[in-house]
Formats: C-alpha cells, structure tokens, sequence
C-alpha cells in the first residue's frame, strides 16, 4: 500500500493505538507541519497531536492520529510517539509518510520549527 496523499484534519473520535514510531519532536513538525492540537497542562493525557485523513494508492482513506501519551509535557527529544487509528494500517502509513519525508496536502506553505513557537 503506498499512500497518494493526505490531508491534515479534525477527524472523529474513535481511535485506538495502533503502533509506535520513534522520532523527535523536530522530525515530526518538519514533516507534518503545526501539530493539529496542543496543551501545555500537565494534567492531560495528550499535550501534542496530529490528525491525518491519508489516501492510499488503492483509493482508501485511513484516519491516523500521532500524539504523545501521559508525559506531562510535549515531548521533544527523542520519543516513542503513538500512533492512533481505526486498523494497524494507520501505522504502516505514518511509518510511510515518515520515511518518504512527505507533506501533508493541504499544507501551502512551509513551516520553520522555532522552540520559541511552543
């Protein structure tokens, strides 16, 4: 499965984890952009995510979230971020996206990573 293109997007509730991907914070905003949602409180279970609407070459549309689980803080050394989703295919395809360096499709301009942004 390869992926076509995806979109950053609010996506619906009702994922679960589906995998782990190894990556630091920097790696995953030169790729995906702005994270969807933040939270500095470190009382939330999730202070970082991204939400994915990913289009696979079969004309298949995945849901994958990527987010941090229960640190207290956004992650930005190296971390096992968590990948959400409906099937283990959200898994394989942020590994993809990852790999391929690709940028989301509804994403004009590119953003510069600053620690002053966060």
């Amino acid at each position: 499965m390869e992926v076509k293109y995806y979109d950053k997007e609010e996506i619906s509730s009702g994922t679960s984890l589906q995998g782990y991907v190894a990556a630091e914070f920097v790696d995953l905003y030169d790729v995906f952009g702005r994270p969807n949602r933040t939270d500095s409180s470190p009382h939330e279970k999730v202070n970082c995510e991204w939400t994915f609407r990913i289009h696979t070459e079969e004309d298949e549309y995945i849901d994958a979230t990527v987010y941090n689980w229960k640190t207290g803080t956004i992650p930005y050394n190296k971390y096992e971020w968590h990948i959400g989703g409906r099937s283990y295919r959200a898994a394989e395809l942020i590994q993809e996206i990852l790999d391929r360096r690709l940028k989301p499709a509804n994403v004009f301009k590119t953003e510069t990573y600053r620690s002053s942004n966060w």
